[in-house]
């Protein structure tokens, strides 16, 4: 990961910052999917401020926030989300009734509680060795019917494999995996290139072929 984060920034922590949401979040700062998760090793900044500051400054560009679902001392997991988007999400009367049934409730600061109660859920699969909180799939954009179809499959016989397990719509993920491809290997070159992430945006009317997950 070192030799990766050469070239991006002349600040190593910036570096990893902008290698991380080129890398893994692009799809979410560019509202074509509600959030990402990421998986941020300690060991590649020394100051958590420095870090966190650089965070903000470049998804609230983005009109994004984060959220930490977990923290150990060797590694954190951040969502970065957009929260109209993920309400959108939260919303759609097919995903309703299985977050129900995990614990999710709709009445005030829908997007905000829906995290904490995401936060709660994970925390108890890492620390308690409880059940993995399969709604995180639906905060992430998944179709519920591949979040059901995994639950039902523990996880084998899916009909294809990319960004998720695909249990249903073959046609349709193979186009939102193709797109979220084409963002990432974009990004990445923009960064290793020494230009800023948000120029990807510029060039966002390019990409009207993309599929919008809602």
């Amino acid at each position: 990961m070192s030799e990766n984060l050469k070239g991006i920034h002349k600040d190593q922590i910036q570096s990893y910052v902008l290698y991380l949401l080129a890398n893994s979040c692009m799809p979410t700062l560019l509202h074509l999917k509600p959030s990402s998760v990421v998986s941020v090793n300690k060991k590649f900044f020394s100051d958590r401020a420095k870090f966190f500051t650089g965070l903000v400054n470049e998804i609230n560009y983005f009109d994004c926030n984060y959220s930490v679902l977990y923290e150990d001392e060797k590694v954190l997991f951040l969502m970065v989300y957009h929260s109209q988007f993920l309400y959108q999400v939260l919303m759609q009367d097919q995903n309703r009734p299985f977050l129900n049934d995990n614990g999710y409730c709709f009445y005030n600061y829908i997007v905000e509680n829906s995290i904490k109660r995401l936060q709660i859920r994970y925390i108890e699969f890492m620390e308690d060795h409880k059940e993995f909180p399969h709604e995180l799939g639906i905060l992430l954009g998944y179709p519920i019917e591949d979040v059901e179809g995994y639950i039902k499959n523990n996880g084998q016989n899916y009909l294809f494999s990319g960004f998720w397990k695909v249990y249903h719509d073959i046609e349709r993920a193979e186009k939102v995996f193709e797109s979220f491809r084409m963002v990432r290997e974009a990004a990445m070159e923009i960064i290793y290139s020494g230009r800023e992430l948000r120029q990807l945006e510029n060039s966002f009317a390019l990409l009207n072929a993309f599929t919008r997950m809602n």
